[in-house]
């Protein structure tokens, strides 16, 4: 599976786990059924990994996909969204049909 991250993202996890003091944390990445264009996204920090969790590191930051979820997200990237508005999590899904105009969800 290939899961990339930009060096933004990667800052602003680093700067969140820094910020609440986790201990031992990750960060999961997921997709579920649901949004407006049938499947939605979803960021977690957690300090639980399942045996059957997919491991990634980029410098010091770990973060876990569960095996459903990495069908989805294999070959995508995630980044961060930083504007006067928001700043937030995304992720690229080079195959997504459609996207809704929220960003939290698409169709494949």
């Amino acid at each position: 599976m290939e899961f990339r991250v930009t060096p933004q993202a990667v800052a602003r996890i680093a700067e969140l786990i820094d910020r609440k003091n986790l201990i031992f944390p990750y960060f999961r990445v997921g997709v579920k059924s649901g949004g407006c264009m049938g499947v939605t996204q979803y960021f977690d920090f957690t300090s639980a990994i399942e045996d059957t969790d997919l491991l990634f590191e980029f410098d010091n930051v770990k973060i876990i996909i569960d095996p459903k979820s990495a069908v989805v997200l294999n070959d995508t990237e995630l980044y961060l969204v930083d504007s006067l508005m928001e700043k937030r999590f995304d992720i690229k899904f080079p195959e997504a049909k459609k996207h809704c105009s929220c960003g939290t969800s698409f169709s494949r």
